[in-house]
């Protein structure tokens, strides 16, 4: 078991969409997401969750040796394969959920306690084509729906196609979120990240492992 290092100066945040067989640019396949699970567990990787972020970021809070976030977008069906897979390797997943989610409120249920939920809007628009009270409207709506149905606070948040204006962090901020996130970004020092703006990567469709590898490592 991985125990508190102060040194862990970057936390991989890694971001998913399907998990299934298809070409679909956002899916990867259960074999593809087992290979790459299986891979961080052998080396000794630790899911953290954005509270353990959060406090890492404004407290200087130690972090596992090998941190490793893994989250996933949209709340598609196949969100209980990213589920299961993970925690066949020792892992807990973060879910951002907008309302048109297929999930069922049983399902989300289900879901939300194998892992962490997160807001992503009622209607996963372009924020950036919204007004700031429309922002905000899609924004909270979304987050009291998330919390209502399943029990489970929810503080962070993440952009919908990653797009975001400058009205957009400020609805989020004034809102109470404590952390959200983009789609995509460079890898940043925990000390360094801006809580409205944290980086992910995307898993693209195909990656080989050696790839996946690299793409963790450049983030520690």
């Amino acid at each position: 078991m991985n125990t508190p290092h102060a040194d862990a100066r970057y936390v991989p945040i890694l971001m998913y969409h399907h998990i299934n067989d298809t070409d679909d640019r956002f899916a990867t396949s259960e074999a593809s997401l087992a290979v790459q699970m299986n891979w961080l567990a052998e080396h000794g990787f630790t899911s953290v969750s954005t509270g353990d972020l959060s406090q890492a970021m404004t407290q200087a809070a130690p972090l596992p040796r090998r941190p490793v976030m893994l989250t996933i977008d949209d709340g598609n069906r196949s969100d209980h394969v990213f589920a299961a897979t993970l925690a066949r390797h020792g892992f807990r997943g973060v879910y951002f959920w907008p309302d048109t989610s297929p999930l069922s409120e049983a399902e989300m249920v289900e879901l939300a306690e194998q892992g962490e939920i997160g807001a992503h809007t009622r209607t996963h628009p372009d924020l950036t084509a919204l007004a700031r009270a429309d922002q905000r409207a899609e924004i909270d709506e979304n987050a009291r729906r998330l919390q209502d149905v399943t029990g489970q606070p929810v503080a962070t948040f993440a952009y919908p196609y990653g797009r975001f204006d400058e009205v957009s962090p400020e609805v989020v901020a004034e809102l109470g979120f404590d952390l959200a996130f983009n789609a995509w970004g460079e890898p940043t020092a925990v000390g360094d990240i801006d809580r409205l703006h944290i980086p992910r990567f995307e898993i693209p469709n195909g990656i080989s492992l050696d790839d996946f590898i690299t793409r963790v490592e450049a983030w520690r």
